[in-house]
């Protein structure tokens, strides 16, 4: 449908195009799918293959500046930001009461400052299994958030209202997609 039509309207409406036709379908309910990255690595070629046909450009060219220019966010980025509001959620109680004990942060298990303390950060539990413990969506979703939070030393993300926090990683991710040569 993008190739046909890319070359019949503006770049505004192909955006629009994009988003109704792909972007629904790739993003739909990916908290809970999307956490194995190894499994979804066609779906980022094909991501990359829409926006290439978006652009008009040739078939194994770079994206990442194009992804900056458009404002589009990639999967992988997505996904990373739909942990952080999933999580930012639980923290600040807008989520059924089932998931109130999954995200501790560092600064409520013990009383004395660590250089962790302050920082926003979640505590990692500790797991003997590999394929439900660390590479679960609960480990996966901390490990996003602990990552992105050290990124923004001076904000932290609980305090943040959820449009807030989604509009601040969009732009980190779309600003850093200008330096990509992927």
């Amino acid at each position: 449908m993008l190739s046909k039509i890319r070359h019949y309207v503006d770049k505004k409406t192909l955006k629009s195009i994009y988003y109704s036709i792909f972007q629904s379908h790739l993003i739909y309910s990916c908290l809970s799918w999307a956490q194995n990255l190894s499994a979804i690595k066609r779906l980022v070629i094909l991501q990359r293959k829409a926006i290439r046909l978006m652009e008009f450009l040739p078939r194994r060219s770079h994206t990442s500046k194009k992804f900056n220019e458009i404002g589009i966010i990639k999967f992988h980025d997505h996904i990373k930001i739909e942990n952080c509001l999933f999580i930012n959620n639980c923290i600040n109680e807008k989520v059924p009461a089932i998931f109130k004990d999954w995200f501790t942060l560092v600064f409520e298990t013990h009383n004395h400052a660590t250089r962790h303390s302050n920082a926003g950060t979640i505590v990692i539990k500790r797991y003997q299994t590999k394929r439900f413990g660390r590479l679960s969506f609960i480990n996966s979703a901390i490990n996003h958030w602990n990552y992105l939070q050290k990124q923004f030393k001076e904000k932290i993300f609980y305090n943040l209202k959820t449009h807030q926090l989604k509009s601040l990683l969009k732009k980190y991710f779309i600003d850093s997609y200008f330096n990509d040569t992927v």
